[in-house]
């Protein structure tokens, strides 16, 4: 589903930034003190930021972006913007957890690439049927 990124989104999602980054962090299998070495920051810092004390710098946003290899749209408001438009692409948790085991387990990526060829070969030979 589509929808618009108006602010009232935008300020709401923002409250849970540092639920975000706690969570891309554990599911990396980091601890704080392991992200706050990555970024240059003291684990209290994390802590202050994953306990929403804190919000993190735009510089922080662009690093943990890079990291976690999601937008800083995500990262600042949940949701993935899209290139080509001004509407947000919302995707379930378990869409979220298969891009990111395919994004970074080599095997994961590897059967699910494998899946798409053969899948793409069977609807163009199912189609070369039909004609």
């Amino acid at each position: 589903m589509m929808i618009n990124c108006d602010e009232s989104v935008i300020d709401e999602k923002i409250q849970n930034i540092g639920d975000r980054i706690r969570g891309l962090r554990r599911r990396r299998g980091l601890t704080q003190i392991e992200l706050a070495q990555q970024v240059g920051l003291k684990s209290s810092g994390f802590s202050d930021i994953e306990s929403g004390r804190n919000n993190p710098t735009n510089q922080l946003i662009v690093k943990l972006s890079g990291i976690f290899n999601v937008s800083t749209d995500y990262l600042l408001t949940g949701r993935q913007l899209t290139d080509k438009t001004n509407t947000c692409a919302t995707i379930s948790k378990d869409e979220e957890q298969i891009l990111d085991m395919y994004r970074n387990d080599l095997v994961v990526k590897k059967v699910l690439t494998e899946v798409l060829k053969s899948k793409k070969k069977m609807i163009k030979s199912l189609t070369k049927q039909d004609a």
